[in-house]
């Protein structure tokens, strides 16, 4: 896969959760796989996107004659089960900031380009979309990018976030004036 999708899912009332952004070389639809037929989640192109689509029966058939294949599929299910277990936490024990920071961090680190500037997150992401991944409201999250950008944490170019002091965002040092 080329490109950035959003992983999410809708509940019944049509309300929409980010479960995750998916990056160049991830995968997707690996579950099916593993006996869940039915789908988990839904994903959406963010932006332009190349994706490779293997028949179900041709990959299982794959995963047989390369167990080399398998184990690297393995490892991406582990990494991921890590990373969800890991959002868990952060979406049960920690407030509104430290969930949204938590957020930034991670897109950064997982989805994040050096630049002359910071680390700039390569694709365009909403507040509303923000608010989906770290689990609180949209207007929570404009306050605290508002903040961020006021305090030079944070910058916006052709709506694409740069993170000028990562160190700074990740331990969560700097003032705030948001009681959340």
């Amino acid at each position: 896969m080329q490109g950035y999708v959003k992983v999410y899912q809708t509940s019944v009332s049509g309300k929409e959760k980010t479960l995750a952004i998916v990056t160049a070389g991830d995968v997707i639809g690996e579950m099916a796989v593993f006996g869940q037929r039915l789908r988990s989640a839904s994903v959406k192109a963010i932006e332009a996107t190349e994706v490779v689509y293997i028949p179900q029966q041709r990959f299982e058939g794959l995963l047989k004659k390369m167990p080399a294949l398998s184990l690297k599929i393995s490892e991406i299910v582990a990494e991921r089960l890590r990373r969800t277990n890991r959002q868990i936490a952060q979406l049960v024990n920690s407030n509104s900031r430290t969930k949204v920071l938590y957020q930034l961090v991670n897109l950064a680190e997982i989805s994040g380009k050096e630049d002359s500037r910071g680390i700039l997150i390569p694709f365009r992401l909403t507040h509303s979309e923000i608010a989906s991944l770290a689990g609180v409201a949209r207007e929570t999250v404009s306050k605290i990018l508002h903040e961020l950008e006021a305090q030079g944490i944070i910058a916006f170019d052709n709506r694409k976030m740069i993170i000028s002091n990562l160190d700074k965002l990740s331990r969560g040092n700097f003032s705030t004036s948001l009681e959340l």
